[in-house]
């Protein structure tokens, strides 16, 4: 009786264990199987460009699908048949492309993604780009250019300091640097089926322009022939401008070769120069500097026809003393385009390296015919800019030769059939533009290439 009774119970057990395990299976049916990623063949890496790329997965009737742009693959993106030829992959001015692949199957889970970069392997590389200006201080105003002797070449750049890829902003033509303080841009060129160039950098600090004349402390430097000593003054960081000429004198005798309120002014003569100079201090009750003859120091009160001969500079003299603005002297003049008591000793005004800081027959672009704005390019060690370059500059003295003895604050040769213009303009190779270079006109003489920028004497 017992063994009947033990025997039910056993019965009734394993029919209570069959009925739950029906109802586990039919609340957790099986989940789908999860596809193996697909592998890349072969792995990621650089190869020639007649290297084909094949994409495989275990379960050999998935269909795999790609994407080339680096998007996430779906079931609607390419579906992959046949092996992947590098060459054709490679968009033009890349040198690498990222491949992302999923493998889909009814009925199972799609893959995980996998990525894969291929670089291309080419015979040649692109040269590197030149940046100018190469290092410096520079203005918001400024322009920064870029070049690259592989024709067809690309330039992309950053100017956060990351690195340049084929979708940095392409380079089209000069541009500002908007921010200030310091910036790094980076640079780098592309050509399809050419290795890209090395990535160039340059480094600048950038500052907004400031329009005050700029304090010059006095030293001694030597001008070749003997050490020249200078009193302290203050000197414009620019030459004087299209609008500045314009707002004093009523006029602006620039045509044809850069006109434009930020465009220096030339087309003026020494005696131009002058007459601004006076004018200028009588406007801003200022003494001025300049007397002629017995006429005083108001040009509108000179003789009619007094800048017309040469011959009459002789008739204008320099109170020194006077506060109201002025010419530099030659001396004051090659003391500040050196850099004054901060020189590095830099063959022009700011670089050894003339495209980083003046506008020259190199740079200028010879289709414009045309020299620049003011401030384009880096300053000296005193942030005054443009003393090497882009319009050459009147300064007060008489062209003569230099004294063999040292020499305190000099005014130039007691007279002469010239005066001194320095620093070479846009019209000028490099040599011209040398912080020693010295050449002189007439005080009549009217040049596309000469303006002149003015300077106060320290009270």
């Amino acid at each position: 009786m017992k063994s009947s009774i033990a025997l039910a119970f056993y019965m009734l057990a394993m029919l209570l264990l069959a009925l739950c395990i029906s109802s586990c299976d039919s609340r957790n049916p099986a989940e789908p199987v999860v596809l193996p990623e697909p592998v890349f063949s072969p792995a990621a890496g650089a190869y020639n460009l007649n290297q084909e790329i094949t994409i495989s997965c275990a379960v050999t009737d998935a269909i795999i699908r790609y994407t080339l742009n680096g998007s996430e693959p779906t079931t609607e993106t390419f579906q992959y048949s046949n092996p992947l030829s590098l060459s054709s992959l490679i968009p033009t001015n890349a040198s690498s492309i990222t491949i992302k692949a999923k493998a889909y199957k009814t009925g199972n889970s799609p893959s995980p993604t996998v990525t894969a970069v291929y670089s291309a392997i080419y015979a040649s590389t692109v040269a590197a780009p030149t940046i100018f200006p190469h290092f410096g201080s520079l203005l918001t105003t400024s322009q920064v250019y870029m070049e690259c002797i592989t024709p067809g070449a690309a330039i992309r750049y950053t100017t956060d300091g990351s690195e340049p890829t084929v979708f940095s902003t392409l380079y089209e033509g000069m541009f500002s640097l908007t921010q200030t303080g310091a910036v790094t841009v980076k640079a780098r060129a592309f050509k399809y089926h050419l290795n890209p160039s090395e990535i160039i950098s340059a480094d600048f600090s950038v500052s907004a322009p400031a329009f005050n004349l700029v304090q010059v402390a006095g030293g001694t430097f030597n001008n070749g022939a003997a050490d020249v000593t200078v009193s302290g003054f203050y000197l414009d960081p620019f030459e004087v401008t299209q609008a500045d000429y314009n707002s004093v004198m009523g006029s602006n005798p620039a045509i044809g070769y850069g006109v434009g309120g930020s465009y220096p002014v030339y087309n003026v003569s020494w005696f131009d120069a002058i007459a601004y100079c006076n004018t200028r201090s009588l406007q801003y009750s200022l003494t001025p500097c300049y007397t002629y003859g017995s006429y005083g120091t108001n040009p509108n009160a000179w003789p009619a026809g007094w800048n017309s001969a040469a011959e009459n500079d002789s008739l204008i003299t320099c109170n020194w003393a006077a506060n109201g603005y002025r010419l530099p002297t030659e001396a004051e003049w090659e003391f500040a385009a050196r850099g004054g008591n901060s020189t590095h000793n830099y063959q022009f005004s700011g670089s050894n390296d003339l495209y980083d800081a003046g506008w020259f027959w190199d740079n200028w672009g010879a289709a414009e015919q045309s020299m620049k704005q003011i401030g384009g390019l880096i300053g000296n060690e005193l942030m005054l800019f443009d003393l090497s370059g882009n319009i050459a500059e009147w300064v007060w003295d008489f062209y003569g030769e230099y004294p063999m003895e040292p020499q305190n604050n000099p005014h130039g040769a007691i007279s002469g059939t010239g005066h001194v213009y320095r620093g070479g303009s846009w019209r000028n190779y490099s040599s011209y533009c040398y912080v020693w270079y010295r050449a002189n006109y007439a005080a009549n003489v009217l040049s596309n290439t000469i303006g002149f920028r003015v300077v106060r004497s320290s009270q």
